[in-house]
């Protein structure tokens, strides 16, 4: 669908509700830099990005960590099984950085409270955790 098409109403509804949203996190969050669409929180032992889309609404959380230099590269079996059990995101390796990311999205129909949005965040962090893990005890293994 064409955003264009999308009443000018419900538009403006969409933008007012994710900067709202973006607002509210400000005040309950040490934002480390953003932009117009992104804020970047270190956030225990990840890095925590928030990108924000107002045409549709929707908020992904995506959760970096570098990883160890000798810690190797899952195979493709390996992280597709990871992601077959994952409900909420997406696990992710970048092995030419050395770097592990979960990512979720999540629609914003309604404005998100900031406790709503710290159990979503623990959802996320614990899959990420999960994630981490069996990376990390996999590469072990070989």
């Amino acid at each position: 669908m064409d955003y264009n098409a999308i009443p000018r109403k419900e538009q403006i509804r969409r933008q007012v509700l994710v900067q709202q949203v973006k607002a509210m996190l400000a005040e309950h969050l040490t934002i480390e830099a953003e932009d117009e669409t992104t804020m970047m929180i270190a956030h225990k032992i990840f890095h925590l990005e928030l990108l924000f889309s107002e045409s549709h609404p929707l908020m992904v959380v995506c959760l970096t960590k570098a990883l160890p230099e000798d810690s190797g590269a899952l195979s493709l079996k390996e992280l597709n099984a990871l992601n077959l059990h994952s409900i909420l995101g997406t696990h992710t390796l970048n092995d030419e950085i050395g770097c592990y990311a979960y990512r979720a999205a999540v629609w914003l129909d309604a404005l998100l409270t900031f406790e709503r949005f710290a159990e979503i965040l623990e959802r996320c962090e614990a899959e990420a955790n999960r994630g981490l893990r069996h990376m990390l005890s996999a590469n072990r293994e070989e």
